[in-house]
């Protein structure tokens, strides 16, 4: 499954307000959204999809849009990279929000700020680093 999406600005918004998702966004003209159909009665073959998605298709289409950025709410939630792909110049600074809210990294998502800190074991249980 594939699809793209063009989105036209006429302006880079000048001046604009901190934001939370990668700068580049301001900037970004075309956005590409891929992903696998899910196959109910055979696990293996959904994470050899997936892992085709993280280690082809993503890769490759890096190397193509060197600085791009990846919305973490349509991305590839085994993205390598991901503090710079999702966050880029702004990850330091939403940590620090991060901390003085919420200083013991109460709130948690794969990919989002902080995540990092914490790992899923396979039994499914969230530990700290």
């Amino acid at each position: 499954m594939a699809g793209v999406t063009l989105d036209v600005n006429k302006t880079v918004v000048p001046n604009a307000p901190g934001i939370s998702v990668n700068p580049y966004w301001r900037k970004t003209l075309m956005n590409a959204v891929y992903g696998n159909a899910i196959n109910y009665t055979d696990f293996a073959a959904n994470f050899q999809n997936q892992n085709f998605i993280t280690n082809t298709i993503t890769s490759a289409l890096a190397a193509l849009t060197p600085n791009g950025a990846a919305y973490l709410n349509e991305a590839d939630f085994q993205q390598p990279n991901w503090k710079e792909v999702f966050y880029g110049a702004n990850y330091n600074r939403l940590n620090s929000i991060k901390a003085k809210y919420d200083p013991l990294d109460r709130f948690y998502a794969l990919g989002a700020v902080g995540s990092d800190r914490w790992t899923e074991k396979t039994d499914g249980r969230l530990c700290r680093v």
